[in-house]
């Protein structure tokens, strides 16, 4: 996934279709548990807003992203060094979250709906629980895989 296809979405200079075209091409399985994600870096830092946020999931909820892509989208904004989130809690939290669906929330329209409430203000973030000793069971490990 090329860093700047990511922003120009952002900006409005790629539509929804080729974003999830350029996901799902980034994604390679390797097993159950493990996948990378090609990603290719900008060269300049861009600020992730929620107003851009609130893009990826109107494009997720009319069906332009899947789980797997917005999963991939989620993954490279966290990963990468060039975009930044102005320390906005509530945008981190909705990437972690779609970063990491397996001990998070999954990624269906019930839960992208409560996401946009935390991005509108409409609520408030839930105090999250810690999590339990899963015992050493590995559920799922992401990379990035610089191209």
């Amino acid at each position: 996934m090329r860093e700047e296809d990511l922003k120009r979405f952002f900006l409005g200079e790629l539509d929804a279709e080729r974003l999830a075209a350029e996901a799902a091409c980034s994604i390679s399985r390797i097993d159950e548990i493990e996948t990378s994600i090609a990603i290719e870096d900008m060269d300049r830092d861009f600020t992730v807003t929620r107003d851009h946020m609130r893009q990826l999931l109107t494009a997720a909820l009319a069906g332009k992203l899947n789980e797997a892509e917005l999963n991939a989208i989620a993954f490279t904004l966290i990963a990468s060094d060039r975009f930044e989130f102005n320390e906005d809690e509530v945008v981190i939290e909705v990437l972690h979250d779609w970063s990491a669906p397996e001990i998070n929330y999954p990624i269906n329209n019930v839960t992208l709906e409560m996401h946009r409430s935390w991005l509108d203000g409409i609520n408030a973030l839930p105090a999250r629980q810690p999590l339990s000793k899963s015992k050493g069971i590995v559920v799922s490990r992401r990379w990035k895989r610089s191209i």
